[in-house]
């Protein structure tokens, strides 16, 4: 018997169909191992060795990490010993990136060496290319491991030495990443271009002309030119200060030139100065990599990283498509040969190219041995093979993939592009207008596949030609103006990042690889350093409060360049051109010369320069502007999360951490903290000591009770019922909140006291470890003892609302988990936060259910 070791179940199914009954195939269900993540988690004998700096690195034995396996993992080594011990041969077939390398490493340390070890790669799962790897094993290649796990222990050193610097200084629970900060600094300078954009109003004019002899067809122009002064366009302004670039050359049309020179035109003829064609060709795309599906995924089907990535690996791991984690734009002869069959049977002989196109890819570190992402196999599957043999979301992606693998082998598409200059004078002013047009001639690999250009980082610059086919037109032709218009335009700030256009740009840059993009993108936003509002990208003031300690104390980790710089490193560690250990040397002691990309300064002495110089007020700190009485307006975080502060007075407010931060303006800010005049205001003195006061918080407006005579001045807090309105609290009500939880009586069953408390999901009475709800605030300011005692014992789980009169159904009030719902037994509404408490009504009931009912079949169509 062979035993044939891969990563997952579904990987490990598909390659039992190729393989004959000599062979077990297992999964080893990702790494078996992994570098520690808590002291506790290494054996004693090792842990002062492997814990004196950074946890599970040995940072004076040349960086060397230890490992350790959680009881899951144990399980499966255990399994996989257990059939070792009975096979001739184990296969490591894990994936062919420096991931799978890794993990085919540590389940060979793991395993033992009492039988030959071979290690098989593939770029499909097909029945011909698991036989072909079968055939052509090799070594592991431990440079390739090595280069893995240097990155690990980058990571670690990185993470685990900044991390504890952003729980002190900004807020518990932060971390930093090597890959994510840079990221994220992407997003907050992109924000920042947006917080200092200031917009301008412009205008545009365009005018319909016609040749009497053309039957009367019309042309459109648009003004370009007015007294030899190019008119300005979004692009042409300063977005910092609103100025024109270059005003020597532009001219700035406002809506009032343009609706004065709108009115004279009509009476104006226009003359052709020059008509002119030019044929071009379009070339096919290239076939995807793991960056340019991300890219496309996102864009066509909005799907986002994690998304494409999930679907991606549910197609390969069937055997449907070659390996997504690749940056190669290669495809091997026979799949070429295949793609090109299936598009001389689908199409026909005119939509293939002439020739095979053999692509290369630009990257400098791609391995072009690795194949680009395609349908597997010499003939590849139509999309419609799949209806129902993998997920929706994977179909979908399998019809992009198999759509561009074949137009990257069509023919180009072929069009014509049609300008006309013309001009007009009237009594002073000369001006120029231009028409543009075009027409496909033949389609070709449009037939199949248009490639969505990215557009989310184009700056809108008010041009919107229209595309037109013209009629015969001359030089000195003479055209009627039948009308003249005007467009008023305002500058618009650059785009956000989308989770497409932010890949786009890591790439460009060079920063991470392809293969952790997702997982990158997945960081920032789980962490609530960025969120998503629709298909953009905005960093949280939190993660520009990251971003800002980054800047001040570790430069280097936010420098896109020195980013990318760090990953021709460790791609040489790859090829062995670098050796492992003293570069990380380097990096963290700054002691060697081992590359000139990394800086002087080492991680070691930046981190005890940080924790000796830090200011966490000023690293947490956004100001937002100087108000009327000259004092500073700031946002700032904090350990409970973001708030709003004028200078150091107590005058702050917590605000949404999901503001956009272009959109806190000083208006805004000043709105936001002018609420306080009643959230923060004086209800009374308390009967005992100390005042009662209105606040505000993260969560909403609630009752304290201080005395700051006290060492601990928070005597309690109270929130407010849902149906309280902040404005028309009283001391009297604010002090009968204060009385809560209040004893209701003494359960004679246990003599255990019977309180009344209300919390997030409304109303309820407590006794012991025992407790019932309540329906109404009401009943809760009157439950009498016997009431509570009828509740504690009956307990009821639901209260009959009424009959809907529509579907016949009784609809009950429950309790669940989450909160109070209502339900008709199919459909559950769960109770907004207002009408907890409240008593129910039918009609609120069956609106309740309709609304949910109508939000189900929403999310059914899309």
């Amino acid at each position: 018997m062979h035993l044939v070791v891969v990563e997952s179940p579904t990987k490990a199914k598909t390659i039992k169909k190729f393989l004959g009954s000599e062979y077990e195939v297992l999964a080893s269900v990702g790494h078996i191992r992994d570098i520690p993540s808590k002291k506790s988690e290494i054996p004693e004998k090792n842990r002062e060795k492997f814990s004196s700096e950074v946890i599970g690195i040995n940072i004076e034995d040349g960086f060397q990490p230890t490992y350790v396996m959680s009881k899951e993992q144990k399980k499966r080594v255990a399994e996989l010993k257990k059939f070792v011990n009975k096979a001739e041969t184990i296969y490591l077939a894990t994936d062919e990136d420096r991931e799978g390398e890794a993990i085919a490493w540590h389940i060979l340390q793991e395993v033992g060496n009492k039988i030959p070890a071979k290690r098989m790669v593939f770029h499909e799962i097909t029945k011909q290319a698991i036989a072909e790897a079968i055939k052509n094993t090799r070594e592991i290649d431990n440079k390739l491991v090595e280069a893995q796990e240097a990155r690990r222990i980058l990571d670690r050193l990185v993470g685990y030495q900044i991390s504890p610097i952003l729980w002190r200084t900004v807020q518990k629970g932060l971390s930093a990443g090597r890959v994510q900060s840079s990221a994220l600094k992407i997003l907050v300078d992109r924000e920042r271009m947006r917080i200092g954009f200031k917009s301008i109003d412009y205008a545009s004019l365009k005018i319909i002309a016609n040749k009497i002899d053309t039957n009367n067809q019309e042309i459109e122009f648009r003004l370009t030119e007015l007294n030899n002064k190019k008119i300005a366009t979004g692009k042409n302004f300063n977005g910092k200060d609103g100025t024109l670039i270059n005003p020597d050359k532009i001219i700035h049309l406002t809506s009032q030139i343009a609706k004065k020179l709108s009115i004279n035109l009509i009476s104006t003829k226009l003359t052709i100065l020059s008509f002119s064609t030019n044929n071009y060709e379009t070339k096919g795309p290239i076939p995807f990599t793991t960056s340019s599906l991300q890219q496309e995924s996102g864009r066509k089907l909005r799907m986002s990283t994690r998304d494409t990535m999930s679907a991606a690996q549910e197609l390969y791991e069937n055997g449907y498509i070659t390996y997504m984690r690749t940056d190669s734009v290669n495809i091997s002869s026979t799949a070429i040969n295949g793609i090109r069959k299936s598009i001389s049977d689908l199409y026909g002989e005119k939509y293939l190219s002439e020739k095979p196109k053999i692509y290369k890819s630009k990257n400098k570190n791609s391995q072009e041995a690795h194949e680009a992402i395609r349908p597997t196999g010499d003939y590849p599957k139509h999309p419609d093979a799949l209806s129902g043999a993998v997920s929706k979301s994977a179909e979908k992606l399998y019809k992009i993939i198999w759509q561009r693998t074949l137009a990257s082998q069509m023919s180009n598409m072929q069009a014509t592009r049609m300008k006309i200059n013309a001009s007009a004078s009237i009594l002073d002013d000369n001006m120029e207008f231009i028409a543009q047009g075009s027409k496909i001639n033949f389609d070709g690999f449009r037939i199949l596949y248009i490639d969505d250009s990215d557009k989310d980082n184009d700056i809108d610059d008010g041009i919107d030609d229209k595309n037109q086919i013209f009629p015969k037109i001359n030089e000195n032709d003479i055209l009627n103006i039948a009308s003249a218009n005007n467009y008023e335009h305002t500058t618009k700030s650059v785009n956000r990042f989308t989770e497409a256009s932010l890949v786009k740009m890591l790439e460009e840059l060079s920063i991470g690889r392809p293969s952790t993009y997702s997982s990158t993108i997945q960081t920032i936003t789980s962490r609530k350093y960025a969120y998503k509002k629709g298909t953009t990208l905005i960093p949280s003031f939190t993660g520009i409060a990251i971003t800002q300690l980054l800047e001040e104390y570790f430069p280097e980790l936010v420098d896109l360049d020195f980013s990318a710089r760090m990953e021709d490193d460790l791609d040489s560690i790859s090829t062995g051109t670098i050796n492992r250990s003293p570069w990380l040397s380097q990096f963290y002691f700054g002691d060697s010369k081992t590359s000139n990309n990394l800086p002087l300064i080492g991680l070691k002495q930046r981190i005890k320069n940080c924790w000796d110089n830090i200011d966490p007020r000023a690293i947490t700190s956004m100001v937002i502007g100087i108000n009327k009485t000259g004092e500073e307006v700031a946002l700032r975080v904090g350990q409970f999360g973001p708030y709003l502060q004028i200078a150091d007075t107590d005058a702050k407010i917590a605000v949404s951490n999901e503001i956009p931060p272009d959109e806190l303006t000083l208006k805004k800010a000043e709105d936001l903290i002018s609420t306080l005049s009643v959230q923060g205001k004086l209800l009374g003195e308390h009967p005992s000591s100390g005042i009662v006061e209105l606040k505000t918080g993260k969560f909403g407006p609630y009752i304290q009770h201080t005395d700051k005579e006290l060492d601990e001045p928070v005597i309690k807090r109270a929130g407010l019922w849902p149906n309280m309105i902040p404005e028309e609290l009283t001391l009297k009500l604010a002090l009968e909140l204060l009385t809560y939880p209040k004893e209701i009586g003494v359960n004679p069953q246990d003599d255990v006291v019977i309180t009344a408390h209300y919390g997030r999901n409304g109303p309820y009475i407590k006794s012991g470890s025992k407790s019932a709800s309540i329906d109404t605030y009401e009943q809760l300011e009157k439950i009498s003892i016997e009431e509570a005692l009828v509740l504690l014992k009956n307990k009821p789980g639901s209260k009959e609302i009424g009959i809907d009169a529509t579907s016949k159904k009784l609809l009950l009030l429950k309790k669940g988990r989450f909160g109070p719902y209502i339900t008709d037994g199919k459909i559950n509404a769960s109770l907004p936060k207002e009408l907890i408490g409240q008593d129910i009504t039918l009609e609120i009931a069956v609106e309740l259910i309709d609304k949910k009912k109508l939000k189900d079949s929403q999310k059914s169509k899309k």
